[in-house]
């Protein structure tokens, strides 16, 4: 992605993400193999879903169409991660696991907002 964006245009707040997402990664670690694989989950859930979000912007734009190539495939590999994930869970969520699996998405969520603005 650095390279189809000018670094003008690039978040300043890369260090920043750059750590939240060494912990997000390196906390469920703590909490065995389950939570690694619900934080994978929902982490590219947010993912495919930002993707999507982008590709259908982009999606009737002929100019664009190396783009959405790119988002779509890049899309499409984030859910064959998630859908691995999914596969290797097989106990329903308990109260910790889905209250850090709305954490990741809400977390996602507003760093996707800041990155817009800063």
């Amino acid at each position: 992605m650095n390279a189809l964006l000018p670094a003008a245009q690039r978040s300043r707040l890369l260090p920043v993400w750059r750590i939240a997402g060494w912990l997000t990664g390196a906390l469920p670690v703590i909490f065995g193999a389950r939570a690694v694989y619900r934080t994978i989950d929902a982490v590219e859930t947010f993912v495919d879903q930002h993707y999507a979000e982008q590709t259908a912007k982009l999606q009737d734009r002929r100019a664009a169409a190396e783009l959405y190539a790119l988002l779509e495939a890049c899309r499409l590999d984030e859910v064959a991660h998630r859908e691995d994930a999914r596969s290797r869970v097989h106990v329903a969520p308990g109260r910790l696991a889905r209250w850090w699996v709305s954490a990741v998405a809400h977390g996602s969520r507003l760093g996707v907002a800041m990155a817009r603005r800063y």
